[in-house]
């Protein structure tokens, strides 16, 4: 018989059984990391809910408090306060990098429905390390209740209000610090409200949880639009940062109010319909006026991308009727621009516990009798107008460096500021999302943990230490910049080639 002619017996080996493919292979590391991402968001639940059950807005919206007094300065609580920040940064690192792993229709579904998670436990939780959201509540009843501008008025001669018990008397003899469009996003707020307090609380929350959700949907599309990668990350960068979470839905800020226009309008810049960019950087200038060094970016990486002088021109006159729009209906009913310098100039007249009032403080003890504060103030605005005229010239030539530029300026601006708050990061890390480079992640990542550690700091142990005001500031800085101006540093030396390195 001719062996070439036999019949092949059929083995196991030779059976076609069907072989797992890449796009199989690729699927279950998908899934694995779809999985991953929603344990490390329900992970991060436990300790918000443990923040919003501890620390509850229901019970105690009617009266002033704070995290000391509601914790009654206790070692226990000082001791969660402290895990629970360790396990909120573990966990949102860890989920950081695991989005680098699953493609973003798979990711979507877990990372904005945890987001979602996190923000309603943190409108349940009182606002115990500001009390910002009850100056939105009372300043904009001079609006609403007595029909004054509130930019203008002050609040202490209207001292039979009820909601005099919510003012402290630091700022009721202040105008108003925000701009004037804000006084009409919040005035059917308190409207509503008429005199309970409590009401206008839930409602600045629940504008600030939309807002919060609304800045993400943003940060993905925009990065969609720019480059098509990495729009997970970007989403998670923003929406699960422990520091926005407390600071924006726990404690209410109007600063994630003022970043939807902020990023709308590098949305738009994404996307090519340059006419809406500046217009929407003046919308949140006219909201808190921390925005209004970008406009100048803006504006010059537009000139420097136009096709030609045509379509510069018809630009800048776009611009320029949709930005004196904004501004009409922002200064309604009123129109008093006067009103803004105002604003302006007592702002600058404010201190905090910012790199500048450390340079002040050691420079009164080595040169005693010598009132240096106008010479630091000086310095810090040429600093941020330097940085600004030099990021502009950046512009001209690579105006595609737009969103990098803005974060380093607004980097700049906070590190020289003289009125620093944890909550002006909220804008850092909305910008830094946005451009997912390797060392702005590390610094705003960095600076978001040494910030919320400062609040254990002044809350427990400076109450536990008896310490004086000196000591709180040295330590307090030396804390909430130390570090993040280090890793700057570390970027100067060794970073310089990885500029356009990604997450």
């Amino acid at each position: 018989m001719d062996k070439s002619r036999r019949p092949r017996v059929a083995t196991w080996a030779a059976f076609p059984w069907p072989r797992p493919s890449s796009q199989g292979s690729l699927a279950i590391h998908e899934l694995r990391s779809e999985r991953r991402l929603w344990f490390y968001g329900l992970g991060m639940m436990v300790p918000m809910l443990y923040f919003a059950r501890r620390y509850p807005l229901r019970g105690n919206g009617e009266r002033l408090l704070d995290i000391g007094v509601m914790s009654e300065y206790q070692r226990d609580e000082y001791l969660i306060f402290i895990a629970s920040l360790v396990l909120l940064f573990t966990l949102y690192i860890f989920a950081l990098h695991e989005s680098r792993k699953i493609s973003t229709g798979r990711a979507l579904r877990p990372v904005f429905t945890c987001a979602a998670l996190l923000g309603t436990a943190m409108t349940w939780m009182y606002p115990v390390s500001a009390t910002d959201i009850y100056i939105y509540a009372w300043r904009s009843r001079l609006f609403t209740h007595y029909g004054v501008n509130p930019i203008r008025a002050y609040f202490k001669h209207y001292s039979a209000d009820p909601w005099m018990r919510f003012a402290s008397e630091e700022w009721t003899g202040r105008v108003s610090p925000y701009g004037p469009l804000w006084n009409l996003l919040a005035a059917p707020i308190t409207l509503v409200a008429d005199n309970r307090m409590v009401v206008a609380l839930w409602g600045f929350k629940l504008l600030s949880l939309v807002c919060f959700l609304l800045c993400g949907w943003i940060i993905v599309r925009a990065l969609q639009a720019s480059s098509g990668r990495h729009s997970v990350t970007g989403a998670i960068f923003f929406l699960w940062n422990p520091l926005v979470l407390w600071e924006a839905v726990g404690n209410g800020h109007n600063d994630v109010v003022m970043l939807v226009p902020i990023l709308l309008a590098f949305l738009m810049w994404s996307t090519k319909r340059d006419s809406l960019v500046v217009p929407l950087l003046v919308v949140a200038t006219l909201i808190k006026y921390l925005a209004a060094p970008l406009i100048p970016l803006a504006a010059i990486a537009l000139a420097s991308r136009a096709e030609s002088w045509r379509k510069l021109c018809w630009i800048v006159g776009e611009s320029v009727v949709l930005s004196l729009l904004w501004i009409m209906i922002a200064f309604y009913p009123f129109y008093d621009f006067g009103a803004v310098l105002l604003s302006v100039a007592e702002q600058s007249t404010l201190t905090s516990a910012s790199l500048a009032t450390l340079v002040r403080y050691v420079l009164d003890e080595l040169l005693p009798g010598v009132d240096a504060w106008p010479w630091i103030k000086l310095v810090s605005a040429s600093i941020v107008l330097v940085t600004v005229a030099w990021q502009m010239a950046v512009l001209w030539r690579k105006p595609a460096r737009l969103p990098r530029v803005t974060f380093e300026v607004v980097y700049v601006l906070l590190v020289v500021s003289i009125f620093f708050r944890p909550w002006y990061l909220i804008l850092l890390v909305g910008i830094a999302a946005l451009h997912l480079s390797e060392w702005p992640l590390y610094r705003t990542v960095v600076w978001t943990i040494t910030s919320m550690l400062s609040y254990p700091f002044f809350i427990w142990i400076t109450a536990w230490l008896q310490l004086k005001d000196p000591k709180v500031l040295v330590a307090s800085v030396l804390l909430t910049f130390g570090l993040p101006l280090l890793i700057t540093i570390m970027e100067w030396m060794w970073g310089r080639d990885q500029r356009t390195s990604t997450a």
